[in-house]
């Protein structure tokens, strides 16, 4: 009886950071101003889902084989964000000002930044699992705490914008992978998770690289790469399947989008650098960047994990380390892609 006790009131942990997370985001949610991008991708959401909606094989095809289709952008990088269009299109087109289905309920920015508000809210519940493992109950707490009522954070969550929807589902593809004992929900997750979060934005691939250095550290090389080919494989089969451009384009669409917004990251957008407008900033450029812009305790933590790494490395080796120490170095390398 104990115990059930115990359970059921850690359990009421989850619903409680929730909330700490979610009302903040969406109060006085109507009077955030606008950010310019917000209008771009409300505007694209609502068209999207009307498209789908009306369930005409030829109208669908024509609207994503025309310029409607922004992610075959060839002079700009665009982010594909159907979790974002397939997230607030319905609720834009029901309950925002304008529409040809609304109820009129509300102004269309602020119906569509509250379903994000509410999925942006559930990153710390994901925060707080992952950082449990490591540090326990208490200090995850107070860490999932502070983190949900970080102010930048919690600006941006509050906007229709992909930013919280990326952390989101790289969060979840890399908790899925390492902590999800359950083989088969694990692929399944980290599967779908890695490809909503490639659908966002092309660097939602990204938790990849905390896999393949799992790979490289374990002593379960074998069950490891079969489960990341697993995983890849899923994860192509759910693209296919949710992406319009892989309708007509099969696979190679996917690396063709890749290397194109590579292309483009180089060369199409101008940063004012040292004084001067320039499309070829130094190597330095983002090293130094990261020292102007990222908050103090980040750069803290940062540093103090590279020396407890070299600590780790140096006192065990890296064939002696234990499965739980071989994740969080895999999940350190993960941090220092992003």
């Amino acid at each position: 009886m104990m115990k059930t006790h115990i359970r059921s009131k850690k359990n009421l942990i989850y619903p409680f950071l929730f909330l700490i997370a979610f009302l903040p985001r969406i109060y006085r949610i109507q009077e955030t101003p606008i950010y310019t991008d917000e209008i771009t991708w409300m505007v694209r959401a609502k068209e999207t889902f009307l498209a789908i909606r009306t369930l005409n094989r030829t109208h669908i095809i024509n609207y994503f084989k025309s310029d409607n289709a922004w992610w075959n952008n060839k002079t700009d990088t665009e982010a594909i964000a159907l979790p974002l269009v397939y997230i607030s299109g319905p609720f834009i087109a029901y309950l925002g000002n304008g529409s040809v289905l609304s109820r009129n309920v509300m102004a269309e920015y602020t119906a569509g930044r509250i379903p994000l508000a509410f999925v942006n809210s559930l990153t710390v519940i994901i925060f707080f699992l992952m950082t449990k493992k490591s540090f326990g109950n208490r200090v995850s707490f107070i860490l999932s705490y502070f983190y949900a009522l970080d102010p930048i954070n919690l600006a941006n969550s509050r906007l229709i914008m992909n930013d919280g929807l990326l952390c989101f589902f790289m969060l979840l593809t890399v908790y899925a992978f390492f902590y999800i004992e359950n083989k088969s929900i694990s692929i399944v997750i980290s599967s779908l998770a890695l490809a909503f979060g490639f659908l966002t934005k092309p660097i939602g691939i990204l938790p990849v690289f905390a896999w393949l250095t799992y790979l490289l550290i374990t002593n379960h090389k074998k069950e490891t790469f079969v489960k990341i080919i697993k995983i890849c494989l899923f994860t192509l089969f759910s693209i296919l399947i949710l992406w319009p451009e892989s309708w007509f384009n099969p696979v190679v669409s996917i690396f063709e989008y890749l290397f194109r917004q590579i292309r483009l990251t180089q060369t199409s957008t101008a940063i004012y650098f040292m004084g001067q407008a320039t499309k070829d900033v130094p190597v330095y450029y983002y090293v130094v960047h990261m020292f102007l812009r990222m908050p103090i305790y980040i750069l803290a933590a940062l540093v103090f994990s590279i020396i407890m790494l070299i600590r780790l490395l140096g006192i065990k080796g890296i064939r002696e380390i234990s499965r739980s120490q071989s994740v969080e170095v895999s999940l350190f390398i993960f941090a220092i892609f992003l």
